[in-house]
């Protein structure tokens, strides 16, 4: 036979021992000896003092925090419709954790629990926040550790701050701050109701002088007003006076402009009139001018037209003229070409002959451009003669050495040329030579030995001249 073990509505029997455990509030239960065993879990209600000494704030400050927690087993849930239901999975956890524990050991871990849960809520709010509002302070406790205590069978039944103190007397500081804020606005009140009273009485004593002054000022305006009113009569005396002696005034004036006004209207159309007749005028004349400037235009662009077909044809003709020049000349180049290949080394030499007189000219041409000539020594140097003649012979010499150049440059011995074909080197060398550069040199003595070209043993001749010769070209 089993034993029946029955227990109070603030407990829970945990049957152990079959093939699950069972749980029975308040009630009773059979257990079978050596095979079974039954355990107790109170679920009645444990208040617990939760104290949180020297925590930190978020400001830095350390208070000390005593909060009261009422916990409990959690034996029955309630739904939204109000009825209550058996929590067995919050008791087989709680025996799970607490059984064979001491309520001392059970109290030790909840409240380890609920105050590292409130130290860490401390360290998010700051001194002023929490003493303000402590109920949202309780409300993030019992919010945070509801799931640990959920965990562990618990429900938190109710969390309250009781106590915040602190070592510093911070708290104190804050209330003293307060206290002398109450006493300044006391103070500021009691000055604000004295101001307000004496602005009262000024107040009162200004209405009076005002009133005493408005009794005056309407006093004033009486004798005024009568004033006034015996003014006004005379003044409608006097205007229905002016106005009768202003009313044959105003008929004449009337008459007067109502004749203006017909004169106007007269002198308006007749200038109506003359308008319309100038600028009939006007009309006429622009039609004229019209006719006139269509004429001249077209005019104009006849002539405009006859002297495009002018220099058209003038074009023509002077590209028929450049056309034949072209012509001529490429002609004239054929017929040298082909002389060239006839004569050839003879024709090569005239045509060097005939440019020696221009190469004289540019060989003297910087002398000939020279406006004055000093010349330093005596007139029977080492080189034989004076300054001029001596200049004259070494432009000579210059030019003399031109055949010798031409060679140079060109590979044409002109004095061979001239000695195979006219067998004479001498006539070359003193007829072609010194007739090609006797003009240039006769040019430059003549430049040097000026009309106050002078010669001195030892001494300095100068030659000033005139204005700058042509330069001529030597033939």
């Amino acid at each position: 036979m089993g034993n029946v073990v029955t227990c109070g509505p603030n407990t829970a029997l945990v049957v152990s021992g079959g093939r699950e455990s069972t749980i029975r509030i308040g009630g009773r239960a059979v257990v079978f000896p050596c095979i079974q065993r039954v355990d107790r879990l109170s679920l009645e209600l444990r208040t617990l003092n939760v104290r949180s000494v020297n925590a930190t704030t978020l400001q830095g400050v350390r208070i000390c925090v005593e909060g009261i927690a009422q916990v409990k087993v959690s034996g029955y849930s309630e739904s939204d419709t109000q009825v209550l239901t058996t929590d067995i999975n919050a008791i087989r956890l709680a025996a799970q954790h607490f059984l064979g524990s001491s309520d001392k050991e059970i109290e030790v871990a909840i409240c380890s629990s609920l105050e590292g849960h409130q130290r860490a809520i401390l360290g998010t709010l700051t001194v002023e926040s929490l003493i303000g509002d402590r109920r949202t302070f309780a409300e993030q406790v019992r919010e945070i550790a509801s799931d640990d205590m959920r965990r562990m069978g618990l429900e938190i039944v109710s969390y309250t701050i009781s106590v915040i103190t602190d070592e510093r007397e911070y708290i104190e500081s804050l209330g003293i701050r307060q206290t002398e804020i109450i006493k300044r606005e006391a103070a500021e009140g009691a000055a604000l109701h004295q101001n307000q009273a004496r602005i009262k009485e000024s107040d009162e004593k200004m209405a009076r002088h005002l009133r005493v002054n408005l009794n005056q000022t309407k006093m004033q305006e009486s004798d005024c007003s009568s004033r006034l009113l015996a003014a006004e009569y005379d003044s409608r005396v006097n205007a229905a006076a002016a106005t009768t002696a202003l009313a044959q005034s105003i008929q004449d004036a009337k008459e007067r402009s109502k004749l203006y006004v017909e004169t106007a209207r007269a002198d308006a159309e007749r200038t109506e009139a003359e308008l319309e007749v100038e600028r009939r005028k006007i009309k006429k004349e622009r039609l004229v001018l019209e006719k006139t400037i269509q004429a001249r235009a077209d005019a104009e662009l006849y002539k405009s037209r006859k002297e495009s077909e002018g220099i058209i044809q003038l074009a023509n003709a002077r590209a028929k003229e450049r056309e034949l020049m072209a012509k001529a000349e490429a002609d004239g180049m054929r017929w040298k070409a082909a002389a060239f290949r006839e004569f050839g080394e003879a024709a090569l030499v005239t045509h060097a002959l005939d440019r020696l007189p221009e190469v004289a000219a540019a060989v003297t041409a910087p002398l000939t451009q020279t406006e004055r000539i000093v010349f330093v020594g005596g007139g029977d140097g080492g080189g034989g003669g004076s300054g001029p003649s001596r200049l004259s012979r070494d432009v000579e010499k210059m030019i003399a050495e031109v055949p010798e150049t031409v060679k140079a440059l060109t590979g044409l011995d002109i004095t061979a040329a001239m000695h195979r074909y006219t067998g004479s080197l001498a006539a070359v060398d003193d007829v072609s030579v010194a007739a090609a550069t006797s003009r240039g040199a006769a040019a430059i003595k003549a430049r040097a030995e000026g009309p106050t070209a002078g010669s001195t043993a030892g001494g300095v001749g100068k030659g000033r001249g005139g204005p700058k010769p042509p330069v001529a070209p030597v033939a």
